[in-house]
């Protein structure tokens, strides 16, 4: 027999943490879309690459940060049948494993990002408990990377090459709001669905 999940969060129950996450949130987009900032990259590549990495590794320490305390307030509100799932992250722990991992990925120029994952949801099933007992995540890196490369990466270049392909003797660019525009993003979103669907399997690979 089958024992379905129940979810009972509501809005009240995480709205004071939300408030200073969304503020985090709109000062990254506000200083990594201000003109000043990113007219940097031409005139001083260095520095605003610099800069830029450092803002980064800043906010991910942040959304770190409040994962950890999303997750104490989200998991307790599940349950299937009378078994709970309880969740005792650590703040420092998981900040540090974000850091390291952030760092190592833009050194590989991500490629260690389907080990990074692994880190990262490996972490987090370790610190959850569901009925007593600690899930184990199977999930591997490499079948990870193989669906990056051919279910992401792939499908990327492909389209880019067709947009190349129709707008190469072309001097106009379409705007956001052009059918064409619009026909592109539509034709992205259709060939990631196999991402979609083989990425969410590896990352609920659980015991």
């Amino acid at each position: 027999m089958k024992t379905t999940f129940e979810f009972s969060l509501q809005g009240r129950d995480w709205w004071k943490p939300f408030i200073p996450f969304w503020f985090v949130y709109v000062a990254y987009i506000a200083i990594t879309q201000n003109r000043g900032f990113t007219g940097m990259a031409a005139s001083t590549p260095g520095p605003y690459f610099a800069i830029f990495f450092a803002i980064l590794l800043v906010f991910s320490a942040a959304m770190a940060a409040f994962s950890i305390v999303f997750l104490r307030i989200f998991l307790p509100k599940l349950k299937a049948g009378d078994k709970g799932v309880e969740f005792h992250g650590d703040i420092g722990r998981f900040l540090g494993k974000v850091l390291i991992g952030a760092l190592l990925s833009i050194v590989t120029i991500g490629f260690y990002i389907p080990w990074f994952c692994r880190s990262i949801v490996a972490y987090l099933a370790s610190e959850t408990r569901f009925g007593g007992q600690e899930p184990k995540f199977l999930g591997k890196p490499s079948k990870l990377l193989v669906i990056g490369l051919l279910g992401l990466l792939l499908p990327m270049i492909v389209v880019m090459a067709i947009v190349m392909f129709a707008f190469g003797r072309r001097t106009e660019v379409p705007v956001p709001s052009s059918p064409t525009m619009i026909a592109i993003c539509a034709l992205m979103f259709i060939v990631f669905v196999p991402y979609f669907y083989l990425a969410y399997r590896w990352y609920a690979n659980f015991s």
